[in-house]
């Protein structure tokens, strides 16, 4: 469903993700772990080049090929946000920007927030 049809007009506004990466820098550290839930194309990973933790996952296999290759600095995976492969406590930021709308269980994706989180961490 989410192949390269899907995304046929899907563009950067760069003005959003410069607004997101202002704040992610303004409230984070460069080596803090940050997760971006439905990541798309990893625009927004483009504008924090210099951090060393960025994760980025989407449903879609054409969206992460492109994210791969849009911010190479990034980690990207094919996972679903009901099912995170990551570590207890592994994620300081947790962005799920237009996502949570598209998930099937939301309750169980906010769970799966909430145990991967930090304590010091923030989920958007």
């Amino acid at each position: 469903m989410f192949d390269k049809d899907y995304f046929k007009n899907y563009k950067e506004h760069g003005f959003k993700w410069r607004f997101w990466s202002y704040f992610i820098k303004r409230y984070t550290k460069k080596d803090d772990s940050i997760l971006e839930i439905g990541c798309t194309y990893g625009f927004l990973f483009k504008y924090l080049k210099d951090y060393k933790n960025l994760y980025g996952i989407d449903i879609s296999q054409y969206a992460i090929e492109q994210a791969k290759h849009i911010s190479p600095n990034a980690n990207f995976q094919i996972m679903n946000a009901e099912s995170l492969k990551f570590k207890k406590e592994q994620c300081k930021l947790i962005l799920a920007i237009d996502v949570i709308e598209h998930v099937k269980n939301p309750e169980k994706c906010i769970k799966e927030c909430n145990r991967i989180l930090n304590k010091e961490g923030m989920s958007l």
